[in-house]
């Protein structure tokens, strides 16, 4: 009994979520790792610009916002990370930035 209990308390007990905050800003990014419950918070206030998130690693790669879907248009805002482990999220701001490799992030779920 006492074996049983241990296991299903450790079971329970996960990875405290972060909150992640960064400016979002004229700058390259490098890969990010986040847990499934983790917050990006996306701090651009004051800035012109918008959060996008690209559907795939190629639209990301291409700076192709063509199916892109608007996260925000004024910030800060907050973005709470989901999905399974090894899934990826990819973030951009305009396709002239994203082509310039500035504003762009990859985040992965661990």
């Amino acid at each position: 009994l006492s074996l049983s209990l241990s296991l299903s308390l450790s079971q329970c007990v996960g990875v405290p979520a972060k909150r992640i905050t960064f400016p979002w800003s004229m700058r390259a990014y490098p890969p990010l790792s986040a847990n499934s419950g983790d917050t990006l918070v996306f701090d651009f206030a004051g800035e012109e610009t918008a959060l996008y998130m690209f559907p795939d690693q190629a639209a990301f790669d291409a700076c192709d916002f063509s199916n892109a879907a608007v996260v925000a248009t004024a910030g800060p805002v907050s973005y709470q990370v989901g999905g399974a482990s090894g899934a990826k999220l990819f973030f951009g701001s305009d396709a002239a930035t994203c082509k310039s490799g500035m504003m762009k992030l990859e985040v992965t779920i661990s």
